[in-house]
């Protein structure tokens, strides 16, 4: 099973790792779906952030919900529709 990663700034077109050399290509969401263990450490340790819905909040005190597709996430810009109107939420 893919694991789904995305980058915290907007435009990212995907990336290649540094364990295996493959290359992940966002899709249309801005999203890359990583099928090798090795690489989500290589691309986590280059910036990239697992997107696994509310669970990776759960221990986050604060996080942000995007007004305009309710996406919850950890920085002030949403990673699935681009916007910048979120709202921060306390935890």
């Amino acid at each position: 099973m893919a694991t789904k990663m995305y980058f915290s700034s907007n435009g990212c077109a995907g990336a290649t790792s540094g364990a295996t050399g493959k290359t992940y290509n966002a899709d249309k969401n801005g999203f890359i779906h990583v099928e090798d263990s090795r690489d989500v450490k290589s691309l986590a340790a280059g910036g990239y952030v697992q997107a696994s819905g509310l669970g990776a909040l759960a221990s986050v005190k604060q996080h942000y919900r995007c007004n305009s597709c309710s996406w919850d996430a950890i920085i002030n810009s949403c990673p699935k529709c681009g916007s910048t109107d979120l709202l921060k939420v306390h935890g």
